[in-house]
């Protein structure tokens, strides 16, 4: 009896242990990046391999669900389909913050459901199920602990701090990306504003130029009037960026595969090289401000295939793959320069890098392909 107590002792102090060694750091990283390693550290303190976290926004609909289950997380926003009340349905209380307990039968078989409609297959298959609840100044939710690795008792109590951190850490991580929100708002806004101040003065004088010129010499006359149509394309484009950017508190949604078609169409004119653009999906909305990341990563591609390449011809395509979006940009230029290092255009890895994307190159003798996978519905949340 004496060694069954010493040994129950030592695995509540083990336990205590890890959980006063709450990781703070992944805050900094993605939003699931940062619930994975939440939900590690949390399955590791009560012995769990599956952890549900469900919550909503207590001034807006919008509600996300998070399934991890060793060593993967499934994150997604709940669809109008599957809204947050029919989860606090199933849940029956767990959002009661005063109660933390071991679900029914009938609790975990209707959460099971709700949780199929997901398509989120085998999302509880156990008969041990603990909920906690946790409620924020903006966000509400519960966590939902499959087979823990203890008595009843304990599971329950620990449940109970588990969910208010994860709670109090999902308050962090909005009001991280509140502010940097709001930075980056502010800098788009002074990025507008000297666009229109400089760049867009400098086109504008520069079109005035071009068409007094053609007046001038004749025989050049068509040669300028494309040369000016281009930049009053550009002065276009400018204003448009300007008059999206200057109410950041709007991001308006745009029909991706429109956009990206029309700017294959204006990178073609600009490059004077056969352009061609295919879209694999179907309708798909995003903020303006991210397919206008998306139409940059094309620019950037396809102008170092024309400059540096020799390309007289580029194919563009996009398509959807899983959360992210697969840009592909193959050409029939002369291919990588051995002399480079391989890794491709600084300014292309650097816009990947901030779009948390991956990229990579491969030969096509002739020519070169460009693969860049942008994680859209992440950046779009």
């Amino acid at each position: 009896m004496l060694g069954y107590f010493g040994a129950y002792r030592e695995s509540s102090r083990q336990r205590l242990t890890r959980l006063a060694r709450w990781p703070l750091e992944p805050a900094l990283g993605s939003r699931r990046t940062w619930l994975k390693e939440l939900c590690l550290h949390a399955g590791s303190v009560i012995g769990s391999k599956h952890i549900i976290v469900v919550w909503h926004e207590h001034e807006t609909d919008q509600a996300f669900l998070a399934s991890w289950q060793t060593p993967d997380l499934d994150l997604r926003e709940l669809s109008a389909a599957l809204s947050s009340a029919e989860i606090d349905a199933a849940i029956s209380g767990a959002y009661d913050c005063a109660t933390a307990r071991v679900l029914r039968d009938g609790e975990v078989q209707a959460v099971a459901h709700a949780l199929t409609r997901l398509g989120l297959p085998e999302v509880l298959s156990s008969s041990f199920v603990v909920s906690a609840g946790f409620s924020g100044l903006r966000l509400g939710g519960a966590v939902l602990l499959l087979e823990p690795n203890c008595r009843w008792e304990e599971a329950v109590a620990l449940s109970e701090i588990i969910a208010t951190r994860i709670g109090a850490e999902l308050e962090r991580l909005d009001l991280i990306a509140r502010h940097s929100d709001d930075v980056r708002a502010a800098e788009r806004n002074r990025l507008a504003q000297d666009l229109h101040d400089s760049v867009l003065q400098d086109l504008t004088a520069t079109s005035l130029r071009l068409h007094a010129l053609g007046a001038v010499t004749p025989a050049d006359a068509e040669r300028l009037r494309e040369i000016e149509k281009l930049v009053l394309e550009q002065q276009r484009r400018i204003r448009r960026f300007v008059e999206d950017h200057r109410d950041t508190a709007v991001d308006t949604r745009v029909e991706v595969a429109e956009e990206l078609r029309a700017h294959a169409d204006e990178l073609s004119r600009m490059w004077e090289v056969a352009v061609r653009f295919d879209w694999r999906g179907g309708s798909m909305l995003l903020p303006r401000r991210l397919v206008y990341d998306l139409m940059q990563l094309l620019s950037e591609a396809t102008s170092n295939a024309v400059r540096h390449g020799a390309a007289s011809s580029v194919h563009l395509s996009a398509r959807m793959r899983g959360g992210a979006i697969e840009l592909t940009v193959v050409d029939d230029g002369s291919g990588l320069d051995p002399r480079c290092d391989g890794t491709g255009s600084v300014s292309l890895r650097a816009r990947m890098h901030h779009l948390g994307g991956a990229m990579s190159l491969s030969d096509q003798a002739p020519g070169l392909a460009v693969r860049l996978v942008v994680p859209v519905e992440e950046l779009a949340a």
